[in-house]
């Protein structure tokens, strides 16, 4: 146990995607892991627009049937943000990267 009390797994792990950027946005922190991908929050620095950017886990990004599932999920999220709310996303894969507004 370390010496602050908490257990290891309150820990979070390094994660090298915090305070890059990617298109216009600097990655902030992650929301929620799944099976195809991560996804983090990511803030427009000049505007501080939020946004959610997911990102393709890089075994999947040479199986063309999940990269094809990845983006068809950033384009339904696409028209239904386009209707609901003003906000964007961003989608990104280890070889392709996109933008949906």
């Amino acid at each position: 146990m370390p010496e602050d009390g908490r257990g290891l797994s309150d820990i979070p792990a390094l994660d090298d995607l915090i305070g890059r950027t990617v298109g216009s946005y600097r990655v902030e922190k992650l929301l929620g892991k799944g099976g195809m991908g991560c996804v983090y929050m990511g803030v427009h620095p000049g505007i501080g627009s939020r946004v959610a950017i997911k990102f393709l886990h890089p075994q999947f990004s040479h199986d063309e049937k999940i990269v094809d599932r990845f983006f068809n999920e950033a384009r339904a999220v696409n028209v239904i943000g386009t209707t609901t709310s003003s906000r964007s996303s961003t989608w990104t894969s280890p070889r392709i990267t996109g933008t949906t507004s």
